[in-house]
């Protein structure tokens, strides 16, 4: 849809205020460079841009769609809207870039949450209860010593 966009761009007279990326490979180093992360969706699956944002130690401010709301905790690791309210996105835009020490709150607390439910080691931890619960019934082993414990951030 980048044609699209850039010509939405370019009829709002917004050319100078938007900058397009495109395909990136230092995202980590842009969100450093960050005071907040928005993702703005009619719909989605689970958005792994949201956990980089998280473990970037950025509040989320999102549409609440699909498995938006699943990493994203309403008033605690940022702010959910409701699909295309351009007002509660305004809102809740306004209120996090007016103070740095709720997004600051927010950021701690998406970064803890992606440490304990989303880091690489908290997700093989999770994904081998998993095989666990499924093959140990029917007398398979399941190697849980080899998975990294939960709560390691990478």
């Amino acid at each position: 849809d980048r044609r699209e966009v850039e010509a939405a761009v370019d009829r709002l007279g917004l050319r100078d205020r938007v900058e397009l990326l495109g395909m990136r490979g230092d995202v980590p180093e842009l969100l450093a460079d960050a005071d907040l992360f928005t993702l703005v969706s009619r719909q989605e699956g689970f958005p792994i841009a949201i956990l980089e944002a998280m473990r970037a130690g950025l509040p989320v401010v999102a549409s609440d769609v699909g498995g938006v709301s699943e990493a994203v905790v309403h008033e605690d690791t940022g702010l959910l809207v409701p699909r295309s309210d351009v007002d509660a996105l305004r809102v809740a835009l306004s209120r996090l870039l007016a103070s740095p020490s709720l997004r600051e709150c927010m950021g701690v607390a998406g970064r803890r949450a992606y440490a304990r439910r989303f880091s690489l080691a908290a997700m093989l931890h999770a994904t081998a209860h998993v095989y666990a619960a499924v093959s140990q019934p029917r007398g398979l082993p399941v190697p849980l010593a080899a998975v990294p414990q939960a709560g390691a951030v990478r």
